[in-house]
């Protein structure tokens, strides 16, 4: 056991043994005074500053126990601290603060909430505790001005990459300091012990064990000093796979100039955008994607792709919203440094933020993410990209792109239930058939879905049954549109369509030139409820209803003819009637029509038209 040191002014951390294996081992706080154990300390790993406090009492500055769980899963924290604004104790893998896994007690006014903060220094990232963690308390005694947490963590949690395996020895880090705007200060004095610490030992740590901790060196990938992430200039010749940056390659023994697919990421200098290289072996496309989820959709997407020029590559950013892509266009997400297309293998180097606030599309790489890396063909005449050539590869957890260096490991992503089969394949556009090759080819490249127009084009439709005059404009209106009398049983000129009756009639049509889009079919398990009863592959569907449950109840049944909606083929020219049945009278009723595809977001005000309705007086139906 090493010496206790006697110089009170520096910080001690002292790790308590009791209840050993044949013995009964009752350690003492004040080396000059026997005490017992402090109640924080019994049966655990104890750490208290200064060395002669109790935990009880309130006169430490800091103080941890750390135990195992009754299930062995898991780690027990009874943190304790004196401070203003936060206390907290975390796992490095080095010896300076940066890149660690923290667990903080914040003070927020007279509550404490525990959250986990991890990044680098100076760009520290604060969330809540995540799956695998318990809160069991969290206080502040206002006498003592203690600030006081406990928690559980899983020993290993492979899903999220930020927490730490704690089966493994790290170095400890022990801080506290003031909030900034509710956020953790760490420029205060923090700890770290001189060793790696497995918390599962019980081990008496000297003075000489602990030191001040450090900023986070910067690494140097020349000894010129470049600015160039990818230095040195021969990158692909390079072997050494995570040793200077993140990467990931496939397969994954091959070398760089021979790979299939290969990545490699690095964060710049700023620490606030990520510099990638993707290189592989195509004659079309390659990308990468990230995504929240292992399935191939709503991801945020870079495409390299074989461009027109010979030995040009274009490189798109794009989001996949459920079946289709939508291109991001705003020259702050990318900067692409080189592209190039040579003898069959496809290059693109690129710079992205990490995160863009007013961008919803553009993912926010501070937090971890799935990576899918995929390849594929395009049209021969038009460079179009077409479905991908084998399933994309997605990496086996959540990649942290806030670490330095490390091995993607990245595996098949049709594996499993969550393997990544999506509602559409990664890198497929809605598709018709291209001419040279009569495989699918995407077509509809970054094309939204066409508006939707109402017939009369009025917003809002308010008549009185009794005087022809308040409604005979609408019904020239949908005439001049619908002359046939017999095209409709109840909607159609013979009849007034509708309005006479106050069983009011719209039509509804598409605006533009629908030719440039077309709608993509849902898979038979993908079948929205609200359409299941009605749905037919060739036709698009469409649905109406009140825009509010309060609605709903006033405007009563709706009949839409035909009842399988447009035909998907002809968007042109197709059109459906929309009739209510039974709409109160003297009441605004607010109407919301829907069109159905696998490439329509209702979520972005696709595919979908507003209008409100009012009958006024009454009549006979």
């Amino acid at each position: 056991m090493a010496k206790m040191p006697t110089k009170s002014s520096l910080i001690v951390l002292v790790i308590w043994l009791s209840g050993c294996k044949g013995q009964n081992v009752s350690p003492k706080v004040d080396l000059k005074s026997t005490t017992t154990t402090p109640k924080l300390c019994y049966r655990s790993a104890c750490y208290l500053q200064p060395a002669k406090c109790n935990p009880e009492d309130g006169n430490c500055r800091y103080a941890l126990s750390v135990k195992e769980t009754s299930d062995k899963k898991s780690f027990k924290f009874n943190l304790r601290g004196s401070a203003d604004g936060f206390v907290a104790v975390g796992l490095s893998k080095d010896k300076f603060v940066g890149s660690d896994d923290m667990v903080a007690c914040v003070l927020n006014e007279t509550k404490v909430q525990v959250k986990h903060i991890y990044g680098e220094y100076s760009r520290l990232h604060v969330d809540d505790l995540i799956e695998g963690a318990t809160i069991l308390k969290a206080t502040y005694d206002r006498k003592n001005k203690m600030i006081h947490c406990v928690f559980t963590r899983k020993k290993i949690l492979k899903s999220v990459p930020q927490y730490f395996n704690m089966k493994r020895k790290w170095y400890l880090i022990f801080a506290s300091g003031a909030l900034k705007k509710g956020m953790p200060l760490m420029q205060g004095p923090q700890r770290v012990t001189k060793r790696k610490v497995s918390l599962a030992k019980h081990v008496l740590y000297a003075e000489t064990d602990i030191k001040p901790a450090g900023k986070p060196k910067t690494d140097k990938l020349d000894k010129g000093g470049s600015t160039d992430p990818f230095q040195p200039p021969d990158f692909l010749k390079l072997n050494k796979c995570g040793k200077y940056e993140q990467c990931a390659k496939v397969p994954d023994d091959c070398d760089w100039n021979k790979c299939d697919i290969s990545v490699r990421i690095k964060e710049n200098k700023t620490g606030d955008s990520l510099t990638f290289l993707l290189a592989g072996k195509s004659n079309g496309w390659i990308a990468l994607a990230f995504s929240e989820d292992k399935k191939m959709n709503e991801d945020d997407v870079v495409f390299c792709i074989r461009g027109k020029t010979e030995g040009r590559t274009d490189v798109k950013q794009a989001y996949s919203a459920r079946h289709y892509m939508e291109e991001i266009t705003s020259p702050d997400n990318l900067m692409v440094h080189s592209s190039s297309y040579v003898d069959g293998y496809i290059s693109c180097k690129f710079t992205r933020k990490k995160n863009i606030p007013e961008n919803d599309k553009t993912f926010n790489l501070y937090r971890p993410h799935y990576m899918f890396l995929g390849y594929g063909p395009i049209t021969s005449s038009i460079h179009r990209p077409m479905q991908h050539s084998v399933t994309p590869v997605i990496s086996e957890y959540m990649v942290n792109f806030n670490s330095s260096r490390g091995v993607i490991t990245m595996t098949d992503g049709s594996d499993g239930p969550d393997g990544g089969t999506g509602p559409l394949p990664f890198g497929a556009w809605p598709f018709d058939i291209d001419e040279d090759s009569g495989l699918p080819a995407a077509s509809q490249e970054f094309v939204d879905p066409p508006n939707l127009q109402l017939i009369p084009d009025k917003a809002v439709i308010s008549y009185k049954p009794t005087v022809p005059s308040t409604y005979m404009k609408y019904v020239r209106a949908l005439s001049m549109f619908l002359p046939d009398s017999s095209a409709h049983a109840t909607c159609n000129p013979a009849t007034k369509f509708g309005y006479a009756s106050g069983c009011p009639c719209v039509i509804i049509t598409f605006t533009g030139n629908p030719k440039e889009w077309a709608p993509l079919p849902y898979l038979p398990m993908l079948i929205p409820t609200t359409i299941k009863d009605v749905y037919v592959d060739s036709h698009l569907p469409l649905t109406c209803e009140g825009k509010t449950n309060a609605d709903k109840r006033i405007l009563g049944s709706v009949v839409v003819t035909p009842s399988a909606g447009f035909l998907s083929d002809d968007l042109v020219n197709s059109f459906v009637t929309v009739q209510m049945m039974s709409p109160v009278e003297n009441v605004s009723i607010r109407i919301v029509c829907f069109t159905w595809a696998a490439n329509i977001d209702h979520s972005r005000s696709e595919g979908r038209i507003n209008f409100t309705v009012k009958i006024k007086g009454s009549a006979k139906h």
